[in-house]
C-alpha cells in the first residue's frame, strides 16, 4: 500500500513526524509486524529528514514502545488522508485488533476529529477487506471454471 507522494511532499516536517510515529503505534498495536506496515513506514521516514527523529522512531518500533501522539492541526483533506491511511494500514494483516482501534480513535481525535470518526473509517476498510477476499474467491472460482463459448453461426 503506497503511501501518496504528493500527501508526503505537501506536508510539514511535524506532520511527517507525526505520521511517521502514528505508523508506528499501529505496527506496535499487536503481535504481528507486516510487511505493507513495515513499508509504509520506510516511506514516511524518507520524507523525514531529522536523523535524531528517525533514530528515535526505529528504536521505538524495536523496543515495542508506544508513542504519544500530539494535536496536529492540518488541512482537513490532509488530515483525512492520513487518518485513512492508517486505517487501511490496520486492516493489512486482514485483522483489526482492539489497540488497533483505540489508537485510530486517538489519531483521529489528535487529528480534530471526532471519536467516532475512526469508527466509521474502521467500517469502510472493514468492508473494503471483505470486498477484497470476495474478489480474491471469485479469482480463484475463475481459474477453474472450464471456458463454455456460444456456437457461432458459420
Amino acid at each position: 500500500m503506497r503511501i501518496d507522494e504528493h500527501l508526503l511532499d505537501n506536508m510539514s516536517k511535524d506532520a511527517r513526524c507525526w505520521f511517521a510515529r502514528a505508523i508506528a503505534r499501529i505496527i506496535n498495536a499487536d503481535e504481528f509486524t507486516d510487511e505493507e506496515e513495515l513499508h509504509s513506514l520506510r516511506e514516511v521516514i524518507s520524507f523525514v529528514k531529522d536523523e535524531q527523529e528517525i533514530n528515535k522512531i526505529i528504536h521505538r518500533v524495536k523496543e515495542n514502545e508506544q508513542f504519544p501522539l500530539e494535536v496536529l492541526k492540518l488541512d482537513r483533506d490532509q488530515a483525512f488522508e492520513i487518518l485513512l491511511h492508517l486505517t487501511r494500514l490496520t486492516i493489512v494483516d486482514e485483522v483489526i485488533t482492539l489497540s488497533e482501534t483505540q489508537i485510530l480513535q486517538d489519531a483521529a481525535v489528535h487529528l480534530g476529529f471526532p471519536t467516532d470518526f475512526s469508527k466509521n473509517l474502521v467500517t469502510v476498510a472493514l468492508k473494503e477487506l471483505e470486498t477484497k477476499k470476495i474478489v480474491e474467491h471469485l479469482r480463484g472460482q475463475a481459474k477453474r471454471v472450464k471456458p463454455s463459448y456460444p456456437e457461432v453461426a458459420a
